[in-house]
């Protein structure tokens, strides 16, 4: 069983701070100071974690194609020419693919669907995509990706 800093640490980290966790309310300092003055202490670890349940989508997808289809050429090409292909191309190593024409956007828009949908890609630290972006490339794909 994990320490009472663990514990407080685990429950801090799953509520957003210890206030409403149990052991009397107390706080990851107050833990953290009985620790010092030589409580037993064990590092809180994934392993201490209860699974995290499965990822909720942070889009929604479009229930049908809008009468006004997004244009490959127009909408999504420039899409990922600006947020995906510093990654993603045959010049940069760091994307698992390249997403530099519409062949490969269009084999792989089922990926391109799910991390959109999940908020996976862009990664943290690159240029997120806008709403209107995620918008339209999920409307194109919804829409059978054409190559318009």
């Amino acid at each position: 069983m994990p320490t009472l800093t663990a514990r407080v640490a685990i429950c801090a980290l799953l509520l957003g701070g210890a206030s409403g966790c149990p052991e009397g309310g107390q706080s990851a300092a107050d833990a953290s100071n009985a620790t010092a003055a030589g409580a037993p202490s064990q590092d809180v670890t994934s392993q201490d974690l209860p699974p995290s349940p499965d990822p909720l989508p942070c889009v929604a997808i479009p229930a049908a194609c809008p009468i006004q289809q997004p244009s490959y050429a127009r909408d999504i090409a420039p899409i990922f020419a600006a947020k995906c292909n510093t990654c993603h191309s045959e010049e940069v190593d760091a994307g698992p693919w390249p997403l530099t024409e519409y062949s490969y956007i269009s084999d792989w828009q089922s990926n391109v669907l799910a991390d959109i949908q999940y908020c996976t890609m862009p990664p943290l630290g690159a240029a997120p995509l806008t709403s209107a972006e995620q918008d339209a490339i999920l409307a194109w794909i919804v829409c059978n990706a054409p190559n318009n």
